[in-house]
């Protein structure tokens, strides 16, 4: 039996919770398979850098990416 709050059922939370943390759990499993280095190259740089490290910095972008996204499309 489920407790409501303010007649409200509690299972869409408990959905979102269950899929946060099930793509957790998958972005975990990706990052950890992936910890061979690679060759970055940016204009005349040149680095050798874990592919964990690359996938963090593109999964950080793209969270603060659609962050913003959202922040903006909340204002209209």
């Amino acid at each position: 039996m489920t407790i409501e709050r303010a007649g409200r059922p509690n299972w869409p939370r408990r959905v979102k919770v269950v899929a946060i943390l099930a793509a957790v759990v998958l972005v975990l499993i990706v990052l950890f398979q992936n910890l061979d280095k690679t060759r970055l190259v940016l204009l005349f740089w040149e680095a050798q850098v874990p592919l964990v490290a690359l996938m963090l910095i593109a999964l950080g972008a793209g969270a603060v990416a659609g962050a913003l996204l959202g922040l903006k499309l909340r204002r209209r």
